[in-house]
């Protein structure tokens, strides 16, 4: 989705839901930007059935992570560029994390919570919904 959208604003829903269905084909995953406006707006939508014919196409599966003091932790370590967080954004980031579960988990069909899973388990947990999705959804 970064590579199709301007990361530094929030795309509008409806332009993100026909990219998905226009642009995406033969992908079955798909990892969506944490663009807080969009996935509010689009939630709403959902939940209002707006656009109901592109949502019925998609089936959202959100992944998080329950445990505050695991995503704390991981905060707390250097960041990619070998820096400390500040403690003030490390509680703004769990903040906004917590903003994201609740938009994100009105969005999704399916959350699943990845706190005490393993990769391989998780592996096999997303290529069985994928399996159960009918053809041509």
């Amino acid at each position: 989705m970064d590579r199709h959208f301007d990361t530094g604003v929030s795309p509008p829903y409806e332009d993100v839901l026909a990219w998905m269905l226009e642009r995406t084909d033969g992908q079955d995953v798909l990892d969506m930007s944490a663009h807080f406006q969009m996935l509010s707006d689009m939630a709403a939508a959902k939940r209002g059935r707006v656009h109901a014919d592109y949502f019925d196409q998609i089936l959202f599966v959100y992944l998080y992570n329950s445990d505050p003091e695991k995503r704390k932790r991981f905060l707390e370590q250097p960041n990619a560029r070998g820096a400390l967080r500040q403690p003030q954004n490390i509680e703004c980031s769990l903040k906004f994390h917590q903003q994201m579960f609740d938009v994100c988990s009105d969005l999704a069909d399916v959350t699943i919570n990845t706190a005490h899973m393993e990769v391989d388990e998780l592996v096999g947990l997303i290529e069985g919904l994928r399996l159960t999705i009918p053809k041509g959804l």
